[in-house]
Protein backbone atom coordinates (compact mmCIF):
# COMPACT_ATOMS: atom_id res chain seq x y z
CA UNK A 1 0.00 0.00 0.00
CA UNK A 2 0.78 3.08 -0.93
CA UNK A 3 -0.01 6.79 1.22
CA UNK A 4 0.30 9.79 0.56
CA UNK A 5 1.56 12.17 3.30
CA UNK A 6 1.77 15.90 2.97
CA UNK A 7 5.01 16.97 4.99
CA UNK A 8 7.21 20.41 6.12
CA UNK A 9 10.74 20.32 6.11
CA UNK A 10 11.68 17.38 4.95
CA UNK A 11 15.11 16.87 3.43
CA UNK A 12 14.93 15.54 -0.06
CA UNK A 13 18.05 16.46 -1.91
CA UNK A 14 21.27 15.08 -1.13
CA UNK A 15 24.75 16.57 -1.91
CA UNK A 16 27.24 14.75 -3.32
CA UNK A 17 30.87 15.72 -3.58
CA UNK A 18 34.16 14.44 -5.39
CA UNK A 19 36.62 13.20 -3.35
CA UNK A 20 38.57 13.74 -6.24
CA UNK A 21 38.30 16.98 -6.92
CA UNK A 22 38.39 17.20 -3.56
CA UNK A 23 42.23 16.02 -3.36
CA UNK A 24 43.22 17.77 -5.67
CA UNK A 25 41.91 21.13 -4.13
CA UNK A 26 43.78 20.45 -1.16
CA UNK A 27 46.81 19.86 -3.28
CA UNK A 28 47.87 15.93 -2.62
CA UNK A 29 49.76 14.37 -4.48
CA UNK A 30 48.97 10.90 -4.33
CA UNK A 31 45.99 11.25 -6.23
CA UNK A 32 46.23 10.33 -10.08
CA UNK A 33 44.60 12.46 -12.72
CA UNK A 34 41.83 10.93 -14.26
CA UNK A 35 41.28 11.27 -18.41
CA UNK A 36 37.58 10.39 -19.30
CA UNK A 37 36.32 10.20 -22.96
CA UNK A 38 33.64 11.28 -24.14
CA UNK A 39 30.97 8.56 -25.74
CA UNK A 40 27.79 9.93 -27.33
CA UNK A 41 25.06 7.22 -26.92
CA UNK A 42 21.74 9.73 -27.96
CA UNK A 43 20.63 12.03 -29.80
CA UNK A 44 17.81 14.40 -30.40
CA UNK A 45 16.42 14.13 -26.48
CA UNK A 46 14.79 17.80 -26.99
CA UNK A 47 14.74 19.46 -23.98
CA UNK A 48 16.70 16.49 -22.13
CA UNK A 49 16.44 16.80 -18.58
CA UNK A 50 18.12 13.47 -16.22
CA UNK A 51 19.69 10.87 -16.38
CA UNK A 52 19.96 7.90 -14.40
CA UNK A 53 21.73 5.71 -14.02
CA UNK A 54 20.65 1.83 -12.71
CA UNK A 55 20.55 -1.51 -13.42
CA UNK A 56 17.69 -2.69 -15.54
CA UNK A 57 18.30 -6.18 -16.78
CA UNK A 58 19.88 -7.52 -13.44
CA UNK A 59 23.15 -8.13 -15.73
CA UNK A 60 24.90 -6.35 -12.74
CA UNK A 61 25.76 -3.64 -15.32
CA UNK A 62 24.09 0.12 -14.56
CA UNK A 63 22.07 1.23 -17.53
CA UNK A 64 20.97 4.76 -18.48
CA UNK A 65 17.55 6.41 -18.22
CA UNK A 66 17.20 9.32 -20.25
CA UNK A 67 14.52 11.82 -19.75
CA UNK A 68 13.73 14.73 -21.70
CA UNK A 69 10.48 16.72 -21.28
CA UNK A 70 10.71 17.93 -25.07
CA UNK A 71 9.83 13.91 -25.71
CA UNK A 72 6.46 11.86 -26.00
CA UNK A 73 7.97 8.49 -24.61
CA UNK A 74 10.49 7.73 -22.11
CA UNK A 75 13.55 5.40 -22.99
CA UNK A 76 16.91 3.61 -21.41
CA UNK A 77 19.72 2.53 -22.81
CA UNK A 78 21.38 -0.90 -22.29
CA UNK A 79 24.89 -1.07 -21.39
CA UNK A 80 27.64 -2.04 -22.49
CA UNK A 81 26.04 -1.75 -26.15
CA UNK A 82 23.59 1.17 -25.48
CA UNK A 83 20.83 -0.40 -27.22
CA UNK A 84 17.74 2.29 -27.05
CA UNK A 85 14.47 0.78 -25.23
CA UNK A 86 11.23 2.87 -24.93
CA UNK A 87 9.70 2.01 -21.30
CA UNK A 88 6.45 4.08 -22.03
CA UNK A 89 4.90 6.39 -24.70
CA UNK A 90 2.19 8.85 -24.83
CA UNK A 91 3.44 11.12 -22.05
CA UNK A 92 4.18 15.10 -21.54
CA UNK A 93 6.14 17.24 -19.35
CA UNK A 94 8.28 14.55 -18.13
CA UNK A 95 10.34 16.17 -15.23
CA UNK A 96 11.91 14.08 -13.19
CA UNK A 97 12.77 9.82 -12.09
CA UNK A 98 13.38 8.12 -9.52
CA UNK A 99 14.54 3.98 -8.90
CA UNK A 100 13.65 1.72 -6.59
CA UNK A 101 13.21 -2.48 -6.75
CA UNK A 102 9.86 -2.39 -4.64
CA UNK A 103 8.99 -6.01 -5.00
CA UNK A 104 12.21 -7.67 -4.97
CA UNK A 105 12.62 -8.77 -8.93
CA UNK A 106 16.03 -7.17 -8.85
CA UNK A 107 14.96 -4.89 -11.34
CA UNK A 108 13.57 -1.26 -10.17
CA UNK A 109 10.54 -0.12 -10.36
CA UNK A 110 10.40 3.77 -11.66
CA UNK A 111 9.07 6.65 -9.81
CA UNK A 112 7.95 9.14 -12.92
CA UNK A 113 6.72 12.71 -12.33
CA UNK A 114 5.05 13.99 -15.13
CA UNK A 115 2.32 16.76 -16.60
CA UNK A 116 4.83 19.10 -15.50
CA UNK A 117 4.34 23.16 -16.31
CA UNK A 118 5.93 25.52 -14.01
CA UNK A 119 2.24 27.48 -13.23
CA UNK A 120 -0.21 25.05 -11.46
CA UNK A 121 -3.09 26.08 -13.32
CA UNK A 122 -1.30 24.49 -16.29
CA UNK A 123 0.08 21.56 -14.29
CA UNK A 124 -1.44 18.34 -13.97
CA UNK A 125 1.50 16.91 -12.16
CA UNK A 126 0.97 13.24 -12.31
CA UNK A 127 2.81 10.52 -10.24
CA UNK A 128 3.25 7.35 -11.59
CA UNK A 129 4.79 4.05 -10.68
CA UNK A 130 6.47 2.08 -14.12
CA UNK A 131 6.71 -1.74 -13.76
CA UNK A 132 8.69 -3.95 -16.29
CA UNK A 133 6.12 -7.11 -17.32
CA UNK A 134 9.11 -9.87 -17.72
CA UNK A 135 11.19 -8.37 -20.32
CA UNK A 136 12.24 -5.03 -19.02
CA UNK A 137 13.59 -4.44 -22.99
CA UNK A 138 9.51 -3.91 -23.74
CA UNK A 139 6.91 -1.40 -22.95
CA UNK A 140 6.50 -0.90 -19.10
CA UNK A 141 2.96 -0.90 -17.39
CA UNK A 142 2.49 2.16 -16.28
CA UNK A 143 0.06 3.13 -12.54
CA UNK A 144 -0.70 7.03 -11.75
CA UNK A 145 -0.75 7.20 -7.62
CA UNK A 146 -1.45 11.14 -7.80
CA UNK A 147 -1.48 14.24 -9.20
CA UNK A 148 -0.22 17.52 -7.22
CA UNK A 149 0.09 19.92 -9.37
CA UNK A 150 4.56 21.20 -10.28
CA UNK A 151 5.52 17.69 -9.15
CA UNK A 152 9.14 18.29 -9.89
CA UNK A 153 11.98 16.17 -7.84
CA UNK A 154 10.73 12.55 -6.45
CA UNK A 155 13.56 10.65 -4.54
CA UNK A 156 12.84 7.35 -2.66
CA UNK A 157 14.49 8.05 1.10
CA UNK A 158 14.48 5.22 4.13
CA UNK A 159 13.53 7.89 7.10
CA UNK A 160 13.73 5.39 9.98
CA UNK A 161 16.43 3.14 8.70
CA UNK A 162 14.11 -0.07 8.65
CA UNK A 163 15.52 -0.39 5.00
CA UNK A 164 11.74 0.11 3.77
CA UNK A 165 11.86 3.31 1.44
CA UNK A 166 9.36 5.73 1.27
CA UNK A 167 9.00 8.04 -2.01
CA UNK A 168 9.23 11.75 -1.62
CA UNK A 169 7.64 13.98 -4.06
CA UNK A 170 8.66 17.99 -3.80
CA UNK A 171 6.76 20.22 -5.72
CA UNK A 172 8.16 23.03 -7.23
CA UNK A 173 5.98 25.79 -5.88
CA UNK A 174 2.63 25.40 -3.83
CA UNK A 175 -1.08 25.64 -5.61
CA UNK A 176 -1.78 29.19 -4.70
CA UNK A 177 1.41 30.41 -6.26
CA UNK A 178 1.29 31.91 -9.57
CA UNK A 179 3.84 34.39 -11.95
CA UNK A 180 5.72 36.36 -11.51
CA UNK A 181 6.81 36.23 -8.04
CA UNK A 182 5.55 32.18 -7.22
CA UNK A 183 4.54 33.52 -3.28
CA UNK A 184 2.74 30.47 -1.34
CA UNK A 185 3.36 27.93 0.52
CA UNK A 186 4.81 24.45 -0.60
CA UNK A 187 3.62 21.26 0.78
CA UNK A 188 6.22 18.05 0.42
CA UNK A 189 4.49 14.71 0.20
CA UNK A 190 5.47 11.47 1.26
CA UNK A 191 4.08 7.85 -0.10
CA UNK A 192 4.04 4.76 2.40
CA UNK A 193 5.65 1.43 1.46
CA UNK A 194 3.78 -0.97 0.25
CA UNK A 195 2.63 -3.74 -2.48
CA UNK A 196 1.68 -1.99 -5.97
CA UNK A 197 -2.08 -3.19 -5.79
CA UNK A 198 -3.61 -1.48 -3.08
CA UNK A 199 -2.94 2.65 -3.02
CA UNK A 200 -4.60 4.57 -0.79
CA UNK A 201 -4.17 8.32 0.04
CA UNK A 202 -4.01 9.99 3.52
CA UNK A 203 -3.49 13.59 4.69
CA UNK A 204 -1.98 13.81 8.44
CA UNK A 205 -1.08 17.11 9.63
CA UNK A 206 1.25 17.09 12.94
CA UNK A 207 2.38 14.09 13.17
CA UNK A 208 3.96 14.29 9.80
CA UNK A 209 6.84 16.50 11.22
CA UNK A 210 8.55 13.34 12.71
CA UNK A 211 10.15 12.65 9.23
CA UNK A 212 11.31 16.14 9.05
Amino acid sequence: MMSRLPVKSLPIGILVASLMQAAVAEGRQDVEAIDFQTHTIATGLKGGYQVLATDLNRDGKPDLLALASGLDELAWYENPGWQRHVIAADLSGLINLAAHDLDGDGIPELALASGFSTTPDKSSGEVSILTHQGDPTELWSIREIDRVPTSHRLRWIDPDGSGRKWLVNGPLVGPQAQPPEYRGRVSIFIYSPGGLEAIRRHRCRRRCRAWG
